[in-house]
C-alpha cells in the first residue's frame, strides 16, 4: 500500500523576545501554505519534546456546548467540565458540535 505524500517544509529560525517572553517568527509563506491568518487562536503542546501547534480557528468553541447547557443536567457538571477544558485536561475534538 503506497502512503501519499507530505509536502516537508524546513525552516529554521531562533527564538526572539517579545515583551517579557520568547517567541519564534514563523516565515508568511509557511503561514500560507498552511492557511494560518493573523489572530487565529493557536493551541500548542509539548509531545516527546517537540512543540506540536494547531490551529483552533475552524475546530468548535469547547464552551458552546456548556454555555448551552447541552452537555449535563446538573450544572455542577458544566463548571467541573469547563474547569478541565481550561486547564487542557479535555480533548476538544470529543466535544459534540451544536
Amino acid at each position: 500500500m503506497l502512503l501519499p505524500l507530505r509536502k516537508t517544509i524546513d525552516m529554521r529560525t531562533t527564538l526572539i523576545r517579545i515583551g517579557n517572553s520568547l517567541g519564534i517568527r514563523i516565515a508568511s509563506s509557511v503561514l500560507k501554505e498552511l492557511g494560518w491568518k493573523r489572530n487565529d487562536p493557536i493551541e500548542f503542546a509539548v509531545d516527546d519534546g517537540k512543540l506540536v501547534l494547531t490551529n483552533m480557528a475552524n475546530e468548535p468553541d469547547p464552551f458552546a456546548a456548556i454555555s448551552k447547557g447541552g452537555w449535563y443536567d446538573d450544572p455542577r457538571d458544566a463548571y467541573e467540565i469547563a474547569d478541565e477544558l481550561y486547564r487542557g485536561r479535555v480533548n476538544t475534538r470529543e466535544i459534540p458540535e451544536l
